[in-house]
């Protein structure tokens, strides 16, 4: 994994939550992300399975703006995080730092904005027991962003810039993407990221249909996020058209004049 690293300047007015400011920065829980991000962490008790308690952290970045970049293993929050279960981005944000949650081995679910742009080199490398990802349209999703995940499987939507290089670096680590579910324009750029040294994962095309839906081999479903889950739908009829044609009719009308 190469190195970044991008400087950041400091906008002292900025204000992202009331819990979190820039004058109550500190080592544990409120950090600087960005010219106009805060990274906030809470954490509540959990039951663990053999009865103990566990304190899982969740951070929520909000703002305006990109996140910043950093060398691996200097990022402000690198200390807790593998106290941190989950990550919520808010509206507004526009972009995954380069390294910005390397190495988040305890991540498992993360939330995007619709206003992400982009994923930065090692945004996301090394998140191991992260699973689900759901990507926003218009992301690019740089070189190595998402190196060594645990995801097994992710939906590509049609308008995503994807590296070749995305899912891993140039080293022996394989990807555990088994199946990549993308829309015609992008099965090249798909088939291009999984090829890279050889990962063996299946590329898998989905159509979205007249009434925005999505019809993956033969099952259909409601929400890009939802590809290759049990939450598949049956095809409904919504236009006249539609009925005539599953009728074998066509949509005629009779005009009378007075």
């Amino acid at each position: 994994m190469k190195k970044y690293v991008l400087i950041l300047g400091l906008i002292l007015s900025f204000n992202a939550k009331a819990d979190c400011t820039l004058e109550t920065l500190n080592d544990t829980d409120c950090f600087q992300c960005g010219e106009n991000c805060l990274a906030h962490v809470t954490y509540e008790d959990e039951v663990q399975p053999d009865g103990s308690i566990k304190s899982v952290g969740t951070m929520t970045l909000s703002g305006q703006g990109p996140m910043g970049g950093w060398y691996t293993t200097s990022e402000p929050w690198y200390a807790v995080r593998n106290n941190i279960q989950n990550i919520s981005i808010e509206e507004g944000i526009t972009s995954i730092g380069y390294n910005a949650f390397f190495r988040f081995e305890n991540l498992k679910n993360i939330e995007l904005p619709q206003s992400l742009r982009e994923i930065l080199p090692g945004g996301l490398e090394n998140c191991t027991s992260l699973e689900n990802l759901t990507i926003p349209d218009n992301v690019t999703i740089d070189t190595e962003a998402l190196e060594t995940t645990g995801i097994t499987t992710l939906v590509i939507p049609a308008n995503t810039t994807l590296s070749p290089t995305a899912f891993k670096a140039n080293n022996s680590t394989p990807t555990l993407i088994e199946k990549l579910y993308c829309a015609p324009q992008m099965k090249d750029a798909c088939e291009a990221a999984i090829a890279y040294r050889g990962d063996a994962a299946e590329v898998i095309e989905y159509q979205q249909t007249s009434d925005n839906q999505y019809l993956v081999g033969g099952k259909y479903y409601a929400r890009l996020s939802d590809i290759g889950t049990p939450n598949y739908i049956k095809k409904r009829i919504y236009t006249i058209d539609e009925a005539n044609a599953v009728a074998g009719k066509t949509n005629t009308f009779s005009i009378r004049y007075r």
